[in-house]
C-alpha cells in the first residue's frame, strides 16, 4: 500500500517537473562534463608542452573531430592526457574549441539545450544561439 502510494506521488513530481526540460538538463550535463574534461586535458597538454596539439598559427577555433587532422585529439590520447574513450562519444561534435587570452588559453563551448543551462550562460531561455564555456 505505502509503496504504491509513494511511487505514484514519486510520478506526479517527476510529470509536473516538465520531462524534456529534465532530459535537456541531463544532456546539458554530460556535455559539461566532457567540455570540462577536454578543457582541462588542453590547459595540461599546453602546460607541459608550452604548445598546443595542432599546427602552430592554423587554428582559429573549429568544431571538433576525432579525425579532424587539424586539431589531433589523438596527440592527447596517444601522450596521456585524454583517454581514448573520449574521441567515441557522441557528444563529441556538439563541442567547440575557442583560443582566448592572444591564444594563450582555451575554453571549450557548447549550445546549451535545457532553459537552466541558457539561464546560467546568460542566454534568454528562448534563445537559439547560446553558447556555454568551460574554461
Amino acid at each position: 500500500m505505502y509503496v504504491a502510494l509513494f511511487g505514484a506521488l514519486g510520478l506526479t513530481v517527476f510529470v509536473s517537473r516538465d520531462p524534456l526540460e529534465q532530459i535537456a538538463r541531463a544532456d546539458d550535463v554530460d556535455l559539461e562534463s566532457e567540455s570540462t574534461g577536454l578543457a582541462f586535458s588542453l590547459k595540461q597538454y599546453y602546460k607541459q608542452k608550452r604548445t598546443w596539439p595542432w599546427p602552430e598559427g592554423t587554428f582559429s577555433g573549429t568544431s571538433i573531430s576525432a579525425d579532424d587532422p587539424l586539431l589531433s585529439l589523438n596527440i592527447l590520447v596517444s601522450s596521456g592526457f585524454l583517454e581514448q574513450k573520449f574521441l567515441d562519444s557522441a557528444n563529441l561534435s556538439s563541442l567547440n574549441i575557442r583560443l582566448i587570452s592572444q591564444g594563450n588559453a582555451v575554453e571549450v563551448c557548447f549550445s546549451p539545450k535545457s532553459k537552466e543551462f541558457k539561464k546560467i550562460s546568460g542566454c534568454a531561455s528562448d534563445s537559439l544561439i547560446c553558447f556555454h564555456c568551460t574554461k
